[in-house]
Formats: structure tokens, sequence, C-alpha cells
């Protein structure tokens, strides 16, 4: 259960463990304790003094960092940066913070994160002035080296910096809004040149996420990164000082608990817990996998915070929440190692026929001691170059190619652990003499004595074809078919809008053509990738005669038509399950829960956890 200070709401913001086990907790109502080995607590005044009483330190702290002088730095949001010295009746205080006319202040009083590099100088994360390094000059005054004065190179000057890491060689590492920022620290300020790493969607190497909270260096020197919305990533590449680095992935596919992570620390036993909004994920680093921890709260509406978690001498692990601080010991967190066994709906082997292109199977893992959501691996052979993982207990292939197939599935326990429990499912399908390599042979045979004639017939067709379409089209309709097709180009910007078939108006040739694409467009509604062409295919129509008939027909282009039709589906799955709005999205066909939400709450009015607790 998590600890609080006081029966107020306490929504913690800072953690620090220091070397003699004192505990620094500090709050977002501005009051900041001091708890020793013995769970007796101090108060940090603004005068630096130490009290036994309840006393507000005045500023809501979101960073703490003990240096190697034994000085204590504090960074604030808005209110700057402190350093605290000790003395007799607790820390001689100072505070710095911008000043317009100062060129080496601090250039933003939102500080997030603080480090030391090997010439005793501290490194400093700001949300909203990226890179601060703060120096001692020899009249004991500090000088802070920013974007606004020496370091020339710095690509952004109000980077919105959330966490830095600084590695022995002088290598630092800058977690911002906009990627992963790298550095030498030994370079000359004005020569300091900076890399960014920026998520590439073609790369499946790059970073996952450009929106980095938290960096980890283990005490095996591997390096983890968290991102919200791209999971956790491990660093691959030795060479950190360019653009290019190689990542890791670990996100729900891999089996994490969550794709938003907020921060992540290491336990004693070297296992890596990558912290969520509302669950943890210990991910063990020599296998890869992750043993996801969700019923940590016992009160409503408790969520941990971003505030990077503590270690204790003694191993214990100390978390954010926003009601207080929550202690855990790793070795205290023991799971099953059941093994449970996976059954399933059909036999081991099983036979289709060449009419059956499409496979459906449900399986489940039987574990009646369940106290986490059991996740599922699978890989078919052929088809998937990887595992997949799911919550869900029903997989569906479509349009399966002739021949042997090998479906491999596990999972984790009740307890949410990985088993060795893998099962496997033969798939035999047989083939049209279409499909067969005879039927090949023929076409090409016939496909080369028709060739020149064929082409000739081809370019005479095209033209009809071109004539046709400007004799059926209006010049109005020619205009507004060119707009869609420009649409199909760019991002869904049309305003989602509810979708009517005006049935009494249509040929029932119409009507069996809407029927078609409804059918088509629900059973692949979980299908992310789902485009028009795809649909235009399954139709039997070009492209352009699919936006005519679908103007025609629903009054809506194709695109417009499959968003309508995801939110319904997940309007559906709100009202009829318990599903996460996360995994409502997923199952609904779209790759980016905010984008989800966004798109739900334009349709309805609302957005889909409101929409859910409705139904209460």
């Amino acid at each position: 259960m998590t600890l609080k200070d006081s029966p107020h709401e306490e929504v913690v913001s800072a953690i620090y463990a220091d070397e003699k086990g004192y505990l620094w907790v500090a709050d977002k109502s501005g009051y900041i304790r001091i708890i020793n080995k013995n769970k007796q607590t101090q108060y940090l005044a603004s005068n630096g003094v130490l009290s036994s009483r309840r006393t507000p330190f005045g500023h809501a702290a979101y960073s703490i960092f003990k240096d190697s002088k034994g000085k204590i730095w504090i960074g604030t949001k808005p209110d700057g940066l402190f350093k605290l010295t000790p003395n007799q009746v607790g820390y001689h205080v100072e505070h710095f913070f911008t000043d317009p006319k100062d060129p080496f202040s601090i250039n933003c009083n939102s500080v997030y994160d603080i480090a030391e590099d090997v010439q005793s100088r501290i490194v400093i994360a700001t949300y909203g002035g990226g890179l601060n390094i703060a120096e001692q000059l020899p009249n004991g005054q500090t000088r802070f080296v920013h974007c606004g004065n020496l370091l020339k190179q710095f690509p952004q000057k109000e980077l919105r910096s959330r966490c830095l890491s600084v590695l022995p060689d002088g290598t630092l590492l800058l977690g911002t809004n906009d990627g992963l920022y790298t550095a030498s620290l030994n370079n000359p300020y004005e020569k300091m040149a900076f890399y960014i790493n920026n998520r590439r969607p073609s790369d499946a190497h790059s970073i996952s996420n450009n929106y980095v909270t938290e960096i980890l260096k283990t005490k095996s020197g591997r390096i983890y990164i968290t991102t919200s919305g791209g999971g956790t990533d491990a660093v691959l590449s030795r060479q950190l000082l360019c653009d290019t680095i190689h990542f890791q992935h670990f996100s729900v596919a891999e089996g994490i608990s969550s794709d938003m992570n907020q921060t992540l620390t290491e336990d004693k036993n070297g296992n890596v817990w990558i912290v969520s909004a509302g669950s943890l994920s210990m991910l063990n680093p020599q296998t890869g996998l992750a043993t996801n921890y969700w019923n940590l709260f016992p009160d409503a509406g408790e969520l941990f915070t971003e505030a990077t978690p503590a270690v204790l001498p003694n191993g214990t692990l100390v978390f954010s929440t926003t009601l207080g601080i929550l202690p855990i010991n790793p070795n205290e967190m023991k799971k099953s190692n059941f093994v449970p066994r996976i059954v399933f709906n059909c036999a081991q082997e099983v036979f289709l026929s060449p009419d059956e292109k499409d496979f459906s199977i449900r399986f489940a893992a039987l574990d009646y001691n369940k106290n986490e959501e059991i996740v599922y691996a699978y890989k078919l052979d052929g088809i998937d170059s990887e595992w997949r993982y799911t919550r869900s207990n029903e997989l569906n292939y479509v349009r399966l190619a002739p021949g042997d197939y090998t479906l491999h599935i596990k999972s984790t326990n009740g307890d949410g652990v990985w088993t060795d429990n893998e099962q496997t499912i033969i798939l035999h399908r047989s083939a049209y003499f279409n499909e067969t390599p005879w039927a090949w042979m023929l076409y090409g045979l016939l496909i080369t004595c028709f060739v020149i004639g064929g082409l000739s017939a081809i370019r005479y067709v095209r033209r009809l074809k071109r004539e046709l379409k400007n004799v059926q089209l209006t010049s109005k309709e020619q205009i507004e078919l060119l707009g869609e097709r420009i649409k199909e180009l760019l991002p869904i910007t049309e305003e989602v809008k509810e979708i009517t078939e005006e049935s009494e108006t249509l040929s029932p040739d119409d009507r069996m053509f809407a029927s078609r694409v409804k059918e088509y467009v629900e059973k692949n509604i979980d299908n992310a990738d789902l485009s028009v062409i795809d649909i235009a295919q399954a139709m039997y129509v070009s492209r352009t005669v699919l936006f005519v008939r679908m103007k025609h027909i629903f009054n809506s282009s194709p695109n417009n038509y499959v968003l309508n039709t995801r939110i319904n589906y997940a309007k559906k799955l709100l009202l009829t399950t318990d599903m996460r709005v996360s995994d409502v999205a997923y199952k609904s066909g779209f790759s980016d829960p905010k984008y989800f939400s966004r798109c739900f709450k334009k349709l309805t009015g609302v957005l889909p956890k409101d929409f859910s607790e409705g139904k209460k």
C-alpha cells in the first residue's frame, strides 16, 4: 500500500535516495520530507532549516540530486534551481533562476533532471530551455552555459527536455519531446556538436517514439530509455555520437503492460522495472521477457507519477504515486510458476479444402488462479516472421495460400509470468488447379502466345475507358473525385460524420454493392492497414469507381466510411465489454490510442473513457 505524509492529496513529484539511506520525497504541494533508516521524518523549510514539524519548502520539486561534494541540488517547476550546502541547522540555500539581464543565468525555471559529469559540473535538463551546464567560477559564483550563450550548436532554444544521463566517458544523453539528443561533454562549449535520434517509420531500429521520458544506464552498462507512446527501447549501438543509433524495442507487442511508459529503474537483481500510469513491468534483460503487475493500487484513481523511482540500500524500490510513495521489495513480488495448458477448439492437425482460404481458431490457457490478464504469443510459420502478442484468445488468418503451415502459440499464466507451454497446430490447405505450378506454366504459355495482340487490345481498351469516364461523369463529379483522390494521399482530415444508406433510392445492384462493402469493412475492422485499394480490390472495381459508387450510395468517401465503421464498432465494445480504451482502439483498427480518442470525441462528443463509464 502507498504511504502518505498527510490526509491531503499528495502527488509525489520527486524521490531521491542518497548513499546514507536517507529518502528524500517531494510533492507538488511544495513539501520535501527526508526519511532516515529508522523511518524518522524531517521537513526541509525554504530557509534550509530541518524541522520535525510538517513545514513547506514552498516550491514543487521535480528532481533531487546529491553531487560528489555532498551538496544537494533541487530542481523545481516553475521556480528554478536550488543548491543546498550542509550546515549545523540543515542547509545553506542558494536560489538560481532566470535573469533577463544576466546571459549566464539559467535559461529556464522548469528543471526536470540533474546529473554531474567527471569535471564536477552540474548538468541540467530544463523543460523549455533544453540543456544547461552549471559550473563554479574562481570567484565562487555559478554560471550556466546554454544555447543562449556558449552552446552555439545546440539545435533548439526552447527545447523541452525531461531527462538526461551522463556516461563515465563524458557522453551526454538528453531525452526530449523531440527525440534523443547526444553530445560529448569533453568538447569545448563552442565546438560541442549535438546529434538527434528521431523516429523513422521506415527504419525498424530507430527510436520507437520521439517523446523520451527517462534514461537508465544499468550496472551492466546497458542503456534503456522510456517513451510515451512507443514503450521502452534498449540501445544496441556502441557509438552514441551519431543520429543513427540502433534500438531494440519493448512494447505491448513484446509483452510489457503499456506503451505509455513514464520512467524506469534497475533493482539489485539486474531487472529493469518499467513504470506506466497504472502498472509496472519487470523486464528480465537476459531473456527479454516481462512480468507485468496490474493490481497494485487499492484506491480507485491512484496512479504512478513520472518521478524516477529510488532504490534503497536494502534493495527496496520506492515508486511515486498520486497518493504518496509505494515501497516494493522485488524479492517479495513472487509470482506463480504454474504452467497452464493451452487448449484449442480444433484438432492438432487441420485440413483445409481449396475453398477454405480463411482460418479462425480459438484457444485458452487454463489457469483458474487468474490475478493478471493472460497474454498470448503466436506465430504462423511462413506468414509471421516474429512472435506477435495479443490478449485476445482468437486468431484469424485470411487468404492463405496453398501449402503446409505450423501455428505456434504460447502464453503467460494467471500471474502474468511467461511459461514454457508452447503448443502447435498443423494446417494443410489444398490448392485449386489454378494455384498449382502446372497452371502457372499453362498461363505463361498462353500469355506468350497473345502478348502482341494483347498489348494492342489493352491500349485500345484504355482509350475507350478514358472516353467513357469523361462521358459518365459531370464536371462537378470529376472535381469532387479529384478532391477525394488527393485526400487519400494525406492524413484523414475530413469531418467525422454519421453515415447512412439511402436504401429507398438505390437500385438492387447498388444495395448489393453496399452490402458487400459493409461486410468486407466489418470483417477487417481490426486491420489498421486497411486501405482504399484493399476495398476496391475486394469489390473488383477500380479506386475511381469505388469513390463514385460510395459517394452515390453513402454520400461519403471510402476513408470516412471506414473511420465511421471503426468508431461504431468501438462504441459497441465500450458498451458490451470491460476492455481498456487502448485495447478497444487496437481492436477497432486504430494503431494510435490518442488518435482514436480524438476521432471518437469528434463523432460522439465525449471521450471513450467517459462513453464507457456512461454505460454504468
